[in-house]
């Protein structure tokens, strides 16, 4: 019988490693060619769409502009998840942030911002008399800042480990934002805008899952809970009988779970591995609503399970020498047997004459905030 020579052994191993290499660059360019053609795709649909709807404020055709924007926010949609993982300032501050007055960040002195983006908008839309010059005006501004996103935004270098990390993110912001009614105060289109999101990230990690191979059990499972999710959400009625409950508890807890478990079965890098800055949710938390889902130290930029801290902390929270006159503590306020209020209708004046026009807030998580008082002037 013929015996193979140990130098072609080697040889033969050398050769099917680069085989299996270049296969798996080829897999991995061609995983990362779908990603990035579906953000090119969307990223032109909503480009295009914005012109049309700019064209319907221009006609002045309410009926018009209303089936225009409804085309709007699906095109957005399709978008946010790449745009929320990759740029969520540009989410938050200009193109689907909350509808309120912001302080210019790192600016000498108090510069007030005008809210700006698609929930101004929303605002508008749901008025019974639509400002179209108005709505024009935000129009351009969105096509504005989405030029300079094209410039800077680039897909390409997305990984496994990323498109993981972009369908956890998108599942909380359906879950907390768009079911909630927060992403469309005017027109309350959650629903509507629920369906596309959940469609564009199963469609966007699916050829990811079908690397695994050996996790073809954990992956059905998967797609098994994602389908229940497309029927219910297909079936729902309308945004206020909706059963967000049965949504949260059968659909995204589980699919959040799930993803976590075929995370940690992968072999895939965790971004705690490869970074050390923090994140402001736990990568490995079972679900969203876990104990131990958010990072204290991710909002508050400390550690918050420092003992030193935590003393020092608490001394200086009753200690009425941080106070102008000495005799006012954060505890005046916020006493931790009162829930952290002061249990009055309006808070003592700090002269102790009078009182405010308002009341004490809350300290109760509000190591998870970064604007505090009522208007949030700090």
């Amino acid at each position: 019988m013929f015996k193979m020579k140990p130098i072609f052994k080697s040889v033969l191993f050398v050769l099917s490693t680069i085989i299996l290499t270049f296969s798996f660059l080829d897999e991995e360019k061609s995983l990362v060619k779908i990603f990035s053609d579906k953000y090119e795709e969307n990223f032109n649909q909503l480009q295009t769409q914005l012109v049309v709807f700019k064209k319907a404020t221009k006609s002045g055709h309410k009926t018009k502009v209303e089936k225009e924007y409804k085309n709007l926010r699906i095109a957005y949609k399709s978008l946010e998840p790449f745009l929320l993982y990759f740029d969520p300032d540009a989410v938050n501050k200009n193109l689907n942030g909350a509808p309120l007055l912001k302080l210019e960040e790192n600016t000498p002195g108090i510069n007030v911002l005008q809210p700006k983006g698609l929930q101004v908008m929303d605002e508008l839309m749901g008025e019974n008399l639509l400002n179209f010059k108005l709505l024009g005006k935000n129009v351009d501004e969105l096509i504005n800042k989405l030029k300079h996103l094209k410039v800077t935004l680039d897909p390409s270098s997305v990984t496994h480990r990323m498109v993981i990390e972009l369908y956890q993110l998108n599942l909380i912001k359906l879950m907390t934002l768009e079911q909630s009614g927060f992403d469309t105060p005017g027109t309350l289109s959650g629903l509507e805008d629920s369906k596309v999101t959940f469609t564009t990230i199963n469609q966007l990690i699916f050829p990811y899952l079908q690397q695994y191979s050996k996790l073809k059990k954990e992956v059905a499972a998967l797609e098994t809970i994602m389908k229940r999710g497309d029927e219910l959400l297909e079936n729902a009625n309308d945004f206020n009988s909706f059963d967000r409950a049965e949504f949260l508890s059968k659909i995204v807890e589980p699919l959040f779970k799930q993803i976590n478990i075929i995370h940690s079965k992968s072999g895939v890098e965790y971004y705690s591995e490869v970074s050390r800055l923090p994140r402001p949710y736990n990568e490995k938390a079972k679900n969203i609503f876990a104990n131990n889902f958010l990072n204290p130290g991710f909002y508050s930029g400390v550690d918050p399970t420092q003992k030193d801290l935590i003393a020092l902390g608490k001394t200086l929270f009753y200690d009425p020498v941080l106070s102008g006159n000495d005799k006012r503590a954060c505890a005046s306020c916020h006493a931790p047997e009162k829930g952290f209020t002061d249990g009055k209708e309006t808070s003592i004046a700090y002269d102790f004459r009078g009182v405010l026009d308002r009341n004490a807030p809350t300290l109760l998580n509000s190591i998870f905030a970064t604007d505090y008082f009522w208007d949030l002037r700090a």
